[in-house]
């Protein structure tokens, strides 16, 4: 009940235009956790995102949370301590995680001590998206409006969560302070505790009013879907920019022998993050003359990009904007060039934003 009441309130109380909106949690996991074991291996979604904090929630019964230790899409771990008892309905403090990069976590492990009934929620934060709304949408109704007024802040990308239980969800349309709505379909169900793909806005970074879904209910009978709002933002909060701040992250790099022409940069994706940029860089002793770039995306999907110029040793090819509405895993670049009749090789590094 009393989330419920906070739910309301938040909904019925517009945010501050100089009061930044929450930080947002995203919901990644549900699991059980019996009472007669006290450790646990829980998987965890990795296509869901990139995250640079984690935090753990209760609900059921007590837990009593002493290490966790998050496994990396690339095989690296973190561990912390945790010594805690959590109550139903409460969370532990936040874990950032190392340097402070998104990472994707695909394992989660536990120990712990619970009581009968207790269930784990696994929640991820990322930089620059914050929670403009979140509320309970009707078992009986097909459509649900949330006012997500967020002063003057500018997004330029959203999602949204559904948590409790699942629903169909039908299209959003996100509605804006000015400029046309932008209406987004949506086909299959989003199951409990799901998180739908990340819409990019048209027309550059704009200032939400409000959010109405199109749904339908899966089950009149069970507890009501609770649908949350995440937006990022355009730039930092205290710029107010609509610039990018994101650095150059190093994806991977290969070699290239230079006479053969071709090289193939493998295991990009292992790093687990998402880009909306690339640029490839040479470096060594050895100039190549690059005729192609060829990226192929975590759903084996290909983008082919013209280059046919030679690239000196410490540059790059340019900035490579990536195909598509939304940020993408880059899992192998194939790199096509003029092979040379001398020994010897390139070294190729691969960069993502």
């Amino acid at each position: 009940m009393i989330r419920r009441a906070l739910l309301a309130l938040a909904l019925a109380t517009p945010l501050l235009a100089q009061e930044a909106p929450p930080q947002a949690w995203m919901i990644l996991a549900e699991h059980p956790l019996p009472a007669q074991r006290q450790t646990a291996r829980l998987p965890l979604n990795g296509i869901k995102g990139t995250f640079d904090h984690l935090r753990l929630g209760v609900a059921g019964a007590p837990v009593e949370l002493q290490k966790l230790t998050v496994h990396f899409g690339n095989g690296e771990t973190q561990s912390a301590d945790v010594n805690q008892t959590v109550a139903p309905g409460e969370f532990t403090a936040a874990v950032e995680l190392p340097s402070k990069l998104q990472r994707m976590m695909v394992r989660l492990d536990l120990s712990y001590t619970a009581q009968p009934g207790a269930r784990i929620k696994v929640y991820g934060a990322a930089d620059r998206w914050v929670t403009l709304g979140q509320g309970s949408v009707g078992a009986s109704a097909e459509t649900h409006t949330l006012e997500v007024g967020a002063g003057e802040f500018r997004f330029d990308r959203a999602r949204l969560s559904v948590e409790e239980s699942g629903l169909q969800l039908q299209g959003v349309t996100f509605h804006f302070t000015s400029g046309a709505p932008q209406p987004v379909k949506f086909f299959g169900i989003q199951g409990k505790n799901s998180l739908t793909r990340v819409v990019d806005f048209t027309g550059g970074a704009r200032v939400i009013s409000k959010v109405e879904l199109s749904y339908k209910a899966l089950n009149p009978k069970a507890t009501p879907p609770v649908v949350t709002v995440f937006a990022h933002t355009a730039g930092t909060w205290e710029e107010g920019s609509a610039g990018d701040d994101q650095q150059w992250q190093k994806l991977g790099q290969g070699l290239a022998t230079l006479a053969k022409g071709e090289a193939e940069i493998r295991g990009l994706g292992l790093r687990g993050m998402v880009n909306t940029k690339l640029k490839v860089q040479i470096e060594g002793k050895q100039e190549l003359l690059v005729n192609e770039i060829v990226i192929v995306f975590g759903n084996k999907d290909r983008q082919t990009v013209a280059v046919n110029r030679t690239i000196q040793p410490g540059n790059d090819c340019g900035v490579i904007e990536l195909e598509g509405t939304t940020k993408r895993a880059i899992h192998t670049l194939k790199l096509r060039y003029a092979p040379q009749k001398v020994l010897g090789v390139a070294k190729v590094v691969v960069f993502g934003q």
